[in-house]
């Protein structure tokens, strides 16, 4: 038996051109799939690299984490220490200090400056009459029960325009704590 195409042959050419567009679409979706997988995989492994290289940081920062825990339990501990030891052994107020300051001061005596440094050391500058006061001054700080090692670092006299001697000092004393020393 005989074949007949009846399909005119501009009919038949675009259907040809159809087919041909319709293949090369198959073809471009299935490269656009292949390449989408590619790059998938390939991110994936990228980001398989990364957390290998963080769990190997982790690893590696590890005995660091268990030392800083170390030294918070170690900073709790002694900070419940501190607040035990300041329950059951108060210390001497600034109040208290400067109470005694003015208990200690001999007549006409000015203390001009105070600093108490971080170490328990004062600074003590002041004027008065003559340098016997300031000796009592020393023997009186000696013998507090808040004070020790008093020394004298400078003292100097001049005469002022009334005709009065004034004697300008400074002191270093060291601070106690409740009568105990730093």
């Amino acid at each position: 038996m005989y074949r007949v195409n009846l399909i005119p042959v501009e009919k038949k050419e675009r259907l040809n051109i159809r087919r041909l567009l319709g293949v090369l679409l198959i073809i471009f979706i299935l490269a656009g799939v292949g390449f989408s997988f590619f790059y998938q995989r390939l991110e994936i492994s990228s980001l398989e690299n990364q957390i290998a290289a963080v769990e190997r940081e982790l690893q590696t920062l590890a005995p660091m984490v268990r030392q800083a825990e170390e030294l918070q339990q170690e900073i709790n501990r002694l900070e419940d220490q501190i607040f035990y030891d300041e329950i059951f052994y108060p210390r001497t107020s600034l109040v208290e200090t400067i109470k005694e300051f003015s208990h200690l001061m001999t007549d006409h005596m000015n203390l001009n400056n105070f600093n108490l440094e971080h170490g328990g050391e004062l600074t003590i500058s002041g004027q008065t009459r003559d340098h016997e006061k300031v000796s009592m001054y020393m023997d009186n700080l000696d013998g507090s029960p808040y004070f020790n090692n008093v020394n004298l670092v400078e003292s100097s006299s001049t005469w002022d325009g009334d005709g009065f001697r004034r004697t300008v000092f400074y002191l270093n004393v060291r601070f106690k704590e409740s009568g105990v020393e730093q």
